[in-house]
């Protein structure tokens, strides 16, 4: 299933006034916002489970979360990933 973008009068008024950065920003973030969903679907199901960690590492791994630029629990994620591959 693709993702499907709808806009509102008002909004492609404003687009219309973009720059070119601005308008490559927006469709790296619709391809990344993309690429990320089909990631999922790859994926298959997801389970929730709970799991006790020391605070000091969950403050670590939000500390490198805001630097990477992502949610502390993908990246959770992608480092279990990364350490079973």
């Amino acid at each position: 299933m693709k993702p499907v973008q709808f806009f509102s009068d008002e909004y492609l008024e404003v687009s219309r006034k973009s720059n070119p950065t601005q308008i490559a920003t927006f469709l790296e973030d619709y391809r990344s916002l993309h690429s990320n969903a089909q990631l999922q679907m790859d994926r298959g199901p997801t389970k929730l489970i709970s799991i006790r960690l020391p605070v000091k590492m969950i403050s670590d791994l939000k500390s490198l979360s805001k630097v990477k630029q992502i949610p502390y629990q993908t990246l959770i994620k992608q480092m279990i990933e990364k350490s079973l591959a």
